[in-house]
């Protein structure tokens, strides 16, 4: 008997379809190979690349084929838009193709590259990886450094605390890359309670940073020994001594290296030191604590004697100090107060180093970890320069015609839009279709593509104002929190943008600043509508719905509504009811007139000029409208208003949002 199965077994592509001899077929599963392809291989932050992923032989495989690829090379996920690791070959065709987004940033940095490399892991079974397997996208930096801007020095180290026998790395970086065009030499100091030489290998007291680029590092190597020795400490402080033109030291201009003992004896009592807070103002203080291992059984009292430095001045900017503490027989700790002293100068903000030391102290007892603390008297003092004249960098597209994309001819769908009302709620149904022209998506600054999203929106239909108005950002994250609204054809309102100041130095995001979608300084990709596209392919506008807006042929001779807002008060464009005529309503909101504040590297410094929407302040009684951008009209009730100047789109509402209109 012939068995059937252990044939199959033998031979998966053999399939039986009939009964008869010459009827039976042998059908081949489908193979081909896969090659990678990338147009351009080198572009300015910024720009669009294309990936091709190609097939030896069309995909008749009955369904998509997924192709997969690993991410390598310099850049880093803030140089370019994330990538899923995965393309899809779609049957009939043998080809598909990725968009690989740059991201224009403004910091000075080297050229990175990109390298994307086929994985046959994840990789459709029937694919062979071909050739070329892999492609390298080299990405050039576009912020040419100004001649006169300041190229700030910083040193940090891999670990504050090294044991004996261990090394750690110290990095020394600057703000920019060396533009200089030949190596740059740093000089730095050392010093502190560790032995060079002794406690640790010497150091050559400078490090050189070439030419084109931003760091370099050297290697601090403690040197194990038998001793039964308290912590010794490090410092390494950066000179300013020959340092070129336009160079300074940052904030961070010195580190301090720890050396823990590695020979303690169990029997040994450790003192350490810390405080309640490192930060105190002028009029304010912390507790610092000196604790020792174990209670004091010693039988008598242990004086441990400490050292003062720092930049800030005792008796000056704090109270003055003992410079030793008691801890007495059976207590294992002991406290003292640091004070700071109130002034009304101006000034930077000060540092204490309260470093404890072997002085006197009894054998059996010595310094552990952590040795030293430091403190940071910050200045209450601090005044702003004043603003006048500022250009604003925020503009609003009023010129719909730039837009000539028929989005629903492209996509073969059409816009829709509708609401009904049930008892209290007003239902409101929208595929996210905009029925006017749009820009071309994606672009330069926005590498999404306008899909169709039904949603459906469930409003109040008697909005009552509450004693506090709600931010569309979330106060602890500054993230957009809500979408403020839906216009008639099914479009989101939804101004606050989810990009914020980035740190210079550490690329951290500085929630406290968001950019503002509409500054010229700001490169988000908006349409001539003010308007662009989320990650998941929903149109939403930022700004004055343009193109919407002349579909209505809203010519200020009476009020018109163009939508709902998420609290449920009616929105209108510009216009309304006032002392018997109809005019065009005022925002309050003007450009702040004091500096920013801000350092340049963890925030922003300088004038505010509608880079950041923290720039504006509302000045009640400047405008018709409120801070919400909303208005009592004396014939429609209380109304929100989408204006031309800033903030066109409301930032806030008077009454409880929907849940419907929140961020996910």
């Amino acid at each position: 008997m012939i068995n059937f199965k252990s044939i199959l077994t033998l031979f998966p592509g053999f399939l039986l379809l009939g009964c008869g001899g010459d009827d039976d077929t042998m059908v081949e599963p489908f193979s081909a190979s896969v090659s990678i392809a990338l147009s351009p291989e080198s572009v300015e932050e910024g720009e669009l690349a294309q990936l091709v992923f190609t097939l030896s032989e069309t995909n008749t495989s009955g369904s998509p084929l997924a192709v997969a690829y690993a991410i390598d090379g310099s850049a880093s996920d803030n140089d370019f838009t994330s990538l899923t690791g995965t393309a899809s070959v779609p049957v009939g065709e043998a080809t598909t193709g990725i968009t690989i987004a740059t991201i224009d940033d403004d910091a000075i940095e080297q050229t990175e590259t990109l390298a994307i490399s086929l994985d046959a892991d994840g990789t459709a079974e029937g694919l062979s990886i071909g050739s070329p397997n892999s492609v390298v996208l080299t990405i050039i930096d576009n912020d040419e450094p100004t001649p006169t801007e300041m190229t700030l020095i910083t040193i940090s180290t891999e670990s504050t605390s090294v044991q004996e026998g261990q090394s750690t790395t110290v990095t020394v970086a600057l703000s920019r890359a060396n533009a200089t065009g030949s190596p740059l030499s740093l000089s730095y100091e050392v010093s502190g309670t560790a032995i060079s030489g002794e406690d640790f290998n010497e150091l050559s007291g400078s490090v050189e940073i070439s030419a084109g680029s931003l760091t370099a590092e050297f290697t601090v190597e403690a040197t194990d020994d038998m001793l039964m020795e308290s912590a010794e400490s490090i410092i390494i402080s950066l000179s300013t001594g020959n340092l070129p033109e336009n160079f300074s030291l940052g904030d961070s201009d010195d580190v301090t290296i720890t050396i823990e003992d590695n020979d303690i004896s169990p029997d040994a009592i450790t003192i350490s030191v810390e405080a309640s807070s490192t930060g105190l103002d002028e009029n304010g203080g912390t507790t610092v604590t000196v604790s020792l291992s174990r209670a004091n059984d010693t039988g008598s009292p242990i004086e441990v004697v400490y050292d003062l430095a720092g930049t800030a001045t005792e008796g000056i900017d704090y109270e003055m100090l003992p410079g030793s503490v008691t801890i007495a027989n059976g207590e294992q700790n002991v406290t003292f107060d640091v004070i700071g002293i109130d002034d009304s100068q101006s000034e930077d903000d000060e540092t204490i180093t309260i470093e404890l030391l072997t002085q006197g102290l009894p054998q059996g007892v010595i310094i552990g970890m952590p040795a030293s603390v430091e403190l940071e008297i910050m200045d209450d003092d601090i005044v702003l320069g004043a603003c006048s004249g500022t250009t604003d960098t925020y503009s609003i597209d009023l010129d719909p015609t730039n837009c000539t994309v028929d989005i629903e001819a492209v996509l073969g769908i059409n816009s829709s839009y509708s609401e009904q009302v049930s008892g209290n709620s007003r239902i409101i149904t929208t595929n996210a279709i905009p029925n006017h022209n749009v820009g071309q998506f994606p672009n330069m600054g926005n590498p999404h593509t306008i899909t169709e999203i039904n949603s459906t929106y469930n409003i109040s239909t008697s909005p009552t104002a509450n004693s506090t108005v709600t931010l569309l950002t979330n106060t602890n994250t500054g993230a957009p929190l809500f979408r403020f609204g839906v216009l008639y054809n099914g479009i989101l309102l939804a101004p606050i943008a989810a990009e914020f100041f980035t740190n210079t130095q550490t690329g951290s995001d500085n929630t406290d600043w968001n950019e503002n979608a509409l500054s010229s300084e700001i490169s988000l990709g908006t349409d001539c509508n003010n308007s662009h596209v989320f990650p998941s392919g929903m149109y939403h506008h930022h700004a004055t719905p343009s193109a919407f807006i002349a579909s209505m042929n809203i010519d200020g001779s009476t009020p018109v509504q163009i939508g709902w807002a998420a609290d449920g008060y009616p929105i209108y464009y510009k216009y309304g009811n006032k002392n018997g005529s109809v005019v065009e309503l005022t925002s309050g909101y003007q450009l702040k007139t004091e500096e920013r504040g801000g350092d340049g590297i963890s925030a922003p410094s300088g004038c505010p000029d509608g880079t950041y929407t923290q720039d504006y302040q509302h000045i009640s009684g400047l405008g018709d409208l409120d801070e919400c951008n909303g208005y009592q009209d004396p014939v429609l009730g209380y109304i929100y208003v989408i204006t031309d100047t800033y903030p066109s789109i409301p930032r806030c509402f008077v009454s409880t949002p929907s849940n419907d209109f929140r961020n996910n």
